[in-house]
């Protein structure tokens, strides 16, 4: 990895307040996720050309953004490399020494011609009639990531092709666990959440510590950057492996690519064909061989019914995910960005008791908060008050 400290990690780096000294730990520790939201908060502040560190700024944004990337947010290699070229461009606008960035400048290059031509000869393989029937399992899963983001729809095609693929003889998805009681009480949670006449009533258990995350603010946030919580579902285990041979594999394999095929629909908009394929996440054993590693689909697939629900639905599914939850020793919800997700709908459907617990949750998890998201939190405050 390019070193290029002696250019942009030294202060002053002209934020606000004592934000140069919060900035300096994130970079000291490389939690890089963190630098990135202090620096992409005060990006505007890099307008002035009359700001000798407004350069710096910008090329320091390019330099974590990368770094984040490469050694946390694998997936997002392609968008970064893409960013960050961007960024030192603006910094060397704003006379910061390209011989001084040209190392950097060329391991993103190199990094973003790695990606695009990979990204290039996957997409290429795909057939434009949309008939994907008969391309390979990595195939279509490593395009299925790919085209997440930017067409959900397209991508949403490639990862039912995938569950096709495993429904010979694949024998049936794996059932909820009923001995421990718990398959019990989720089982009725969900026939309520199918059934909103009934009268439901919240869970109380909303604690907002993870067990998974600790008690001491920054190791929490650590781990919380390391560990993928930071991650929503798009995960990638099938790519860089062949897949794994029997029934139960292959049952396990369709269940998870039907739900990313559910969360792509939902991103698309296409939330009547979204909803069966989300409540089959719902009703899964997610600790069973060939899913414990995948079991923040569950999460997603909650979370995006949730966006869709109100009422004694919102109320049901959301002990639902609770539940489910607990079964992997996570509060609910776990991950960034579902926090972040279910944190705005509470506020938008008025959910004042949920929305306190989510922002208790996420002040004590976090280091450093993007200004929307601090702005929300006062938001909830102002409400309890």
């Amino acid at each position: 990895m390019t070193d290029v400290s002696s250019h942009v990690l030294a202060p002053p780096f002209g934020l606000p307040g004592e934000l140069d000294g919060t900035l300096l730990e994130a970079l000291r520790d490389e939690r890089w996720s963190d630098a990135v939201t202090l620096l992409r908060d005060h990006l505007d502040d890099a307008a002035d050309a009359a700001d000798a560190a407004a350069g710096r700024r910008l090329l320091l944004l390019a330099y974590a953004r990368y770094r984040d990337a490469t050694e946390v947010m694998f997936e997002e290699r392609l968008a970064a490399s893409q960013e960050a070229l961007q960024l030192i461009d603006r910094a060397v606008e704003l006379g910061v020494d390209p011989q001084a960035v040209a190392p950097l400048r060329e391991e993103v290059e190199h990094t973003l011609d790695e990606e695009s031509r990979a990204e290039l000869a996957v997409l290429a393989q795909l057939p434009e009639s949309g008939d994907y029937a008969g391309l390979p399992l990595e195939l279509l899963l490593d395009a299925g990531h790919r085209l997440w983001s930017s067409a959900p729809g397209r991508a949403a095609e490639l990862f039912a092709a995938a569950a096709k693929l495993d429904e010979p003889g694949a024998g049936p998805l794996p059932p909820a666990p009923e001995s421990a009681g718990e398959g019990a009480s989720t089982s009725v949670a969900w026939a309520r959440a199918r059934n909103p006449s009934q009268s439901v009533q919240p869970e109380g258990s909303m604690e907002p510590r993870s067990p998974s995350t600790g008690s001491g603010r920054t190791e929490s946030a650590r781990a919380a950057t390391t560990s993928g919580l930071r991650s929503s579902a798009r995960t990638e285990p099938l790519l860089h492996q062949p897949p794994s041979r029997g029934a139960e594999a292959a049952a396990a394999r369709r269940l998870a690519n039907r739900v990313r095929e559910g969360l792509c629909r939902s991103a698309a908009g296409q939330h009547a064909q979204a909803r069966p394929l989300l409540e089959a996440a719902l009703v899964a054993d997610w600790s069973a061989p060939g899913l414990r590693d995948e079991r923040h689909l569950a999460e997603d697939a909650v979370t995006a019914l949730l966006r869709q629900a109100s009422g004694d639905e919102f109320t049901a599914l959301w002990n639902l995910g609770a539940a489910l939850g607990r079964r992997h020793g996570l509060a609910f919800p776990s991950v960034w960005p579902n926090q972040e997700a279910l944190l705005d709908r509470c506020v938008e459907l008025r959910d004042w008791p949920r929305a306190r617990v989510l922002a208790a949750r996420i002040e004590e998890s976090r280091e450093v908060l993007p200004r929307r998201l601090a702005a929300r939190l006062q938001q909830v405050r102002l409400e309890q008050a």
